[in-house]
């Protein structure tokens, strides 16, 4: 057999259908037993079940397993580890009792051997910590999803241990067992919830039901105190940027009383930093990103700004080494409405990508073009000794990404070809420019 890749679709497909398979026997199996119930194909069903278990042993033996940040593909490394986790546990959990021993007077026990199927259930905690590792959805509210099934499948449990403990309980017809099930398992929410109207009561005559009960009270109410500390940590970390974006602006409010700024340049300042939220939710990249590795730090990179660099043909057919570099010196840069960005006569030492927003090309006190997401300038003043032909000027608060002259001077001194292509690029736009092809204010 081979060695089965854990993260591959159809490896996650199959887990999937072996949890599925658990959590409907550990809703199922104990419903028919306290229910004493049968229906046709049962030992159809509980054959399938068993033979699901017994393949997904042999998959977990071939399965590649990450330890210690390292991926283990070693079969005996692999077996091991196994045999040392969960190999008990799903081993019981296969064990086909209803083919041992189909009949007789174990019957009953057989049944209730049966339960160790849901065995299995023990493996959620890991399925829990590796879906908070590969989501992005909150911690907090995975872990109420997670505690709200558990509150669920142990009301159920209870409910139909309640039953069981009552064998004189009328259960012929469907009906009657579907009553007597709601019954139980309205004693039981009333019960964990600590609100017990007191309608459904134990036997004082039976200290096993009164014991039951207490225990139930004692479940409930660690329960209640679960619930009430999910919900007060998800509260206060479900959206931890916001709470962290709403300090920063206190303090920015206090600094501005303090030294008295004029209302419109306060509210500057808050669109400001509100822009920022809107666009960043409050999160620097280059502060994200800086505890990466060089190779992580590359991808990221690579893939938030790569749609923006490959529009500009000064870098269509690019190497992926000059990308590469390119990439990773891109700087982020926010500008306001009315923020003068280039201004004419100036040396380019810049040029700038749009990645939202827009901005406005001037020339003589008239715009002449408009520059919106997607667009870049200053890439000729950027590679030349020409000084900028037009003021820029933001309409509105846009988020753009720059590309210094440092590097590309660097990147053309240890790419010799990418300069050779670079000037051809800018002489032939200078040609445009000398032929009228294009107007000055388009070589920023």
């Amino acid at each position: 057999m081979p060695l089965l890749d854990p993260t591959h679709p159809l490896k996650r497909a199959w887990d999937a259908l072996i949890l599925f398979a658990v959590v409907v026997v550990a809703v199922e199996l104990p419903t028919r037993l306290a229910l004493r119930y049968t229906f046709p194909g049962e030992a159809i069903i509980d054959g399938a079940v068993t033979a699901l278990f017994c393949v997904d042993i042999l998959a977990q033996f071939n399965t590649a397993i990450v330890a210690a940040g390292r991926r283990v593909t070693d079969r005996k490394e692999i077996a091991r580890r196994y045999l040392r986790t969960w190999f008990a546990v799903d081993a019981l959990s296969a064990i086909p009792f209803g083919l041992i021993f189909p009949a007789g007077q174990l019957a009953r026990l057989v049944r209730m051997l049966r339960l160790l199927r849901m065995l299995r259930l023990l493996r959620l905690a890991r399925i829990m910590q590796e879906a908070q590792r590969n989501t992005s959805i909150s911690p907090g509210l995975l872990r109420l999803a997670f505690f709200m099934f558990w509150a669920g499948l142990i009301a159920h449990w209870i409910a139909c241990g309640w039953i069981a403990m009552h064998p004189d309980l009328q259960m012929g017809a469907e009906t009657d067992r579907i009553q007597t099930y709601l019954v139980a398992l309205y004693w039981c929410v009333t019960t964990l919830t600590t609100v017990g109207y007191g309608d459904i009561t134990p036997s004082t005559s039976a200290p096993g039901h009164m014991l039951y009960t207490m225990g139930v009270m004692v479940i409930g109410v660690a329960m209640y105190g679960t619930v009430i500390g999910n919900i007060a940590s998800i509260l206060s970390k479900i959206d931890a940027s916001r709470s962290a974006y709403l300090d920063k602006m206190d303090r920015i409010n206090a600094f501005m009383r303090h030294h008295g700024l004029n209302a419109d340049l306060q509210d500057r300042i808050r669109t400001y930093h509100e822009f920022l939220w809107e666009t960043n939710h409050g999160y620097d990249q280059s502060k994200v990103v800086a505890d990466l590795p060089q190779s992580l730090r590359l991808e990221v990179a690579m893939q938030i700004n790569r749609r923006i660099i490959a529009k500009v043909p000064l870098f269509e057919d690019c190497e992926p080494d000059i990308l590469h570099e390119l990439v990773l010196n891109m700087q982020s840069a926010v500008f306001g409405p009315g923020d003068l960005i280039v201004r004419e006569g100036d040396q380019g030492e810049s040029m700038f990508f749009i990645n939202g927003g827009s901005v406005d090309v001037i020339s003589g006190g008239v715009v002449v073009r408009r520059l919106g997401e997607g667009d870049y300038f200053g890439e000729i003043a950027l590679l030349t000794t020409r000084p900028r032909t037009a003021d820029v000027r933001a309409v509105d608060y846009c988020s753009m990404y720059t590309l210094d002259q440092k590097t590309v001077d660097r990147v053309v001194q240890r790419y010799p070809d990418f300069a050779a292509r670079m000037q051809e690029r800018v002489e032939e736009r200078m040609g445009d420019l000398d032929t009228g092809t294009i107007a000055p204010v388009t070589l920023l």
